[in-house]
C-alpha cells in the first residue's frame, strides 16, 4: 500500500488511537504496525477478530491479561544463561498467572459462535503452573523469600540473632554512666556496613574500637566498639553466605525459565495478539464501528459513514460507487465537504483492510483494493521548486503509473493551479485514463467542463455537496446524480468580503452567464450601482407605493428586509423594477439586489407613522440638504443621481 497515501489520509492517526487503547507496550507496538491487507480472505479474518473481540468485551468484559509486558529481553537473557534478578522473575510469574487466567476465561466461550476464533487462540497458550508456583514461592515483593530454601532460612535467622546481640551490646554502652562524657549523641548508627557510636573526637581514647569515619567538622568520630567486633565479623560471614544462597536460588529459577523459553515466547505472542484484538474492539465500541461487507469487484456502498477524526457530530456520508458507475466527479463550495468526503472513503477503506471496524451504519460495504492512491492537498514544495500545479501533476503521474483494476483513486481539485481551459482539458483526460485502466475514482473539481463531461460519459456520475440556497449555507451532504456550484460568493461573504464588492461580482457573474448561454430559468443576480447618492422616490401623496411581486416577496419602499447571503438587514429604497430588482440600504450603503435574495421582515407601516418622511431614513443629511436646495433653485455645477421612480 502506498505510504504517501497512508499519510495523506491520516491513517497513522487512527493507529495511534487504537494503540492508546492497548494495555501493554507489546499491544501498542502491534497496533502501530497495522497495515492494510490486499487479500479479501485475510481482511475478512482480521475483521472477524475485531468483531469477536467486541462481542466478548460487551458480553463478558475484558479478559484478565495480567502481567502482560514486553518480556522478550528477559527471555533472551535467560536463554543465554544469565541470572535473572528477583523483579524479572516476579514479572514472569505475573505473566504466567495472566496466561492461565486468560486461558480459563477464553475456553468458557469456545463454544460460542460469536467468539469461536478469538477464544480458540487460548488453545495455543501453554500453562506452566509448576514454574509459576515455584517463582511465587521463592520471590515475594521483589525479594528472594526466606522460605526459598532451608539454608537461606537458617542463615537469615542466625543473621537476625547476631544483629540483636550487637544492638544489645551497644545499648549497654550507651546506658553506662560514663558514656555522657565521651558520647556526642546517644544513638546507634550504621556506617559502611558496621554498627557505630558517635564519639567526641577529644574523648577517643575512652572508647576502645575501630574508627570507621568522622563528621565533616572532625568533631565527631564514628567508632565500632571492640565489644561488638567479633559479632560484626561473624555477621559479615553470614551475609556472604546469604548472598551466595540467593544467587544459587536465582540461578536455579533462571534455568527453569530458560528450559521453557519456547512455550513462554509462544504465550507472549498470543497474549500480545489478545491485547491488540481487544484494543481494536475498544476502538470499535468508542467510534460506533461496524464490520463492513467485503467484495473484490470495486463496489463501495457507505451508509451513515463518518470521518473518525472529525470532532463533534459530522454529517454522515451516504455513497454508492463501483456498480452503475466507477468515476464520481464531486463539485461544491470549498468549505462544503468535498475533501472530507474523499478522505472519508479512502480512510475507511484503509481501516477496513487493516481489520478495523468503520464508523458507519450496518449494511455498509467496501471493496478490497490492491492500491489506494490519493492526491489531496496542494503539495507545494519550496525545497523542490514545485508549484501547486507541478506538485499535483507529479503526484498524479505517479498515481497513473500504479493504478489498475483493483485501485481506488482519490484526487482533490483535479487540474487546478493552471490556466482553467488547459487545466479542465488535462483533468478530463486524466479521469478518462483512470476509467480506462479500471480504477474506481472519486475526484473533486470546480471546472464546469468536467461536470459537463461527467453528464454524458459512460461510467461517470456527477455528485454535489448539498447547499441550502434559501439560507446560503452548506449542508455537508453528498448528493449523487447532479453537479454542484462552487458558491464562491457565499464563501467570500462568510469571510467578510465587502457587500458592495459582492454585489458588483453578482452583477458581473450575471452578465457573463448571459453572454455564455442565456437561461430564462436562472435566478436574477445582483448588479453594480452607479457612483454618487441614490435616493428613492418619495411616497405619493394620494396613496402609498404599490407592492410588486415579480417572483419574490411583496416589498415596498421603507420595508425592513433581511439579506441572508450577506447575513445583514436593510431598508428597501425602491420598489421592484420590471426585472424584479430593488435597492436596499445596508449599513449606510445602497445595494441593488434581485428580489429573490431578500426576505420581508417588517412592513413599513409597522415601522413609521403614516405621514413619516422616509427621506430621513433613506438619505443622508447631506443628500437631503442638496435635494432641498436643488428644489428651490438651479445650482450651477451640482448634479444628483436620482432613483428610477423620479425620472
Amino acid at each position: 500500500m502506498n505510504d504517501r497515501t497512508l499519510q495523506i489520509l491520516e491513517f497513522p492517526a487512527i493507529l495511534a488511537q487504537v494503540a492508546d487503547l492497548a494495555l501493554s507496550g507489546l499491544g501498542r507496538s502491534l497496533a502501530g504496525a497495522l497495515t492494510p491487507r490486499t487479500q479479501a480472505a485475510a481482511v475478512a479474518e482480521l475483521l472477524r477478530e475485531t468483531s469477536e473481540a467486541r462481542w466478548i468485551l460487551e458480553s463478558a468484559g475484558a479478559p484478565p491479561l495480567y502481567g502482560l509486558a514486553d518480556l522478550s529481553e528477559t527471555f533472551r537473557r535467560a536463554e543465554i544463561g544469565a541470572v535473572l534478578d528477583p523483579l524479572a522473575l516476579q514479572g514472569i510469574a505475573d505473566f504466567l498467572r495472566g496466561c492461565r487466567k486468560t486461558r480459563e476465561f477464553m475456553l468458557k466461550r469456545l463454544d460460542q459462535p460469536q467468539a469461536a476464533m478469538v477464544a480458540g487462540y487460548a488453545l495455543g497458550l501453554v500453562p506452566l503452573p509448576e514454574l509459576e508456583t515455584e517463582i511465587e514461592r521463592c520471590i515475594r515483593d521483589g525479594q528472594v523469600a526466606d522460605d526459598a530454601s532451608p539454608e537461606l532460612r537458617r542463615t537469615r535467622r542466625e543473621m537476625a540473632r547476631l544483629q540483636d546481640r550487637i544492638q544489645s551490646k551497644l545499648q549497654q554502652l550507651l546506658a553506662a554512666p560514663a558514656a555522657r562524657e565521651w558520647l556526642q549523641e546517644a544513638v546507634v548508627s550504621f556506617k559502611e556496613g558496621r554498627y557505630v557510636l558517635l564519639v567526641k573526637a577529644a574523648q577517643r581514647q575512652k572508647v576502645p574500637g575501630a574508627v570507621v569515619g568522622s563528621s565533616g567538622s572532625g568533631a565527631t568520630l564514628f567508632i565500632e566498639p571492640q565489644a561488638v567486633t567479633q559479632y560484626t565479623a561473624a555477621l559479615r560471614q553470614l551475609e556472604a553466605a546469604e548472598q551466595e544462597e540467593v544467587r544459587r536460588i536465582l540461578a536455579q529459577l533462571s534455568a527453569e525459565v530458560a528450559a521453557r523459553i519456547a512455550e513462554l515466547s509462544r504465550d507472549l505472542e498470543i497474549m500480545a495478539q489478545y491485547d491488540l484484538a481487544f484494543a481494536k474492539a475498544r476502538f470499535s465500541r468508542a467510534s460506533g464501528g461496524v464490520a463492513p461487507a467485503l467484495n473484490e469487484t470495486g463496489r463501495i456502498r457507505l451508509a451513515g459513514a463518518r470521518h473518525p477524526l472529525l470532532a463533534g457530530t459530522p454529517v454522515p456520508l451516504d455513497l454508492a460507487i463501483g456498480q452503475d458507475y466507477r468515476s464520481l466527479v464531486i463539485t461544491g463550495p470549498n468549505t462544503g465537504g468535498k475533501t472530507v468526503a474523499l478522505k472519508t472513503v479512502g480512510l475507511l477503506t484503509l481501516m477496513a483492510q487493516a481489520g478495523l471496524h468503520i464508523p458507519a451504519a450496518a449494511g455498509s460495504e467496501l471493496a478490497v483494493f490492491e492500491e489506494v492512491l490519493a492526491d489531496i492537498g496542494d503539495g507545494q514544495s519550496i525545497a523542490q521548486s514545485l508549484s501547486t500545479f507541478s506538485a499535483h501533476i507529479t503526484n498524479i503521474i505517479a498515481i497513473l503509473g500504479q493504478c489498475g483494476q483493483r485501485s481506488l483513486v482519490l484526487i482533490d481539485e483535479v487540474g487546478t493551479g493552471t490556466d482553467p481551459a488547459e487545466g479542465a482539458a488535462l483533468a478530463t483526460a486524466i479521469l478518462e485514463y483512470l476509467y480506462q485502466r479500471g480504477a474506481v475514482t472519486l475526484a473533486s473539481t470546480h471546472y464546469p467542463e468536467i461536470k459537463q463531461y461527467a453528464l454524458t460519459a459512460p461510467g461517470f456520475r456527477n455528485g454535489a455537496m448539498a447547499f441550502d440556497r434559501q439560507n446560503l449555507k452548506p449542508l455537508y451532504r453528498l448528493v449523487v446524480g447532479q453537479p454542484g456550484a462552487s458558491q464562491a460568493l457565499w464563501i467570500a461573504a462568510k469571510l467578510g468580503m465587502f457587500p458592495e464588492i459582492l454585489a458588483n461580482a453578482e452583477a458581473r457573474l450575471a452578465g457573463a452567464s448571459s453572454l455564455r448561454q442565456p437561461d430564462p430559468a436562472a435566478p436574477p443576480e445582483a448588479s453594480a450601482l452607479p457612483d454618487g447618492p441614490v435616493e428613492p422616490a418619495p411616497p405619493a401623496a394620494s396613496a402609498p407605493p404599490e407592492a410588486v411581486t415579480p417572483a419574490g416577496p411583496a416589498v415596498k419602499i421603507g420595508d425592513m428586509v433581511s439579506v441572508p447571503f450577506l447575513a445583514e438587514k436593510g431598508v428597501v429604497c425602491t420598489a421592484p423594477d420590471a426585472k424584479g430588482r430593488i435597492r436596499v440600504l445596508i449599513k449606510g450603503k445602497k445595494m441593488e439586489l434581485p428580489l429573490q435574495r431578500v426576505e420581508l421582515l417588517i412592513p413599513a407601516e409597522q415601522l413609521y407613522p403614516a405621514d413619516y418622511d422616509l427621506n430621513i431614513v433613506l438619505l443622508t443629511k447631506e443628500e437631503r440638504r442638496l435635494k432641498h436646495q436643488m428644489g428651490r433653485k438651479h445650482l450651477p455645477g451640482v448634479a444628483r443621481v436620482v432613483s428610477p421612480e423620479e425620472q
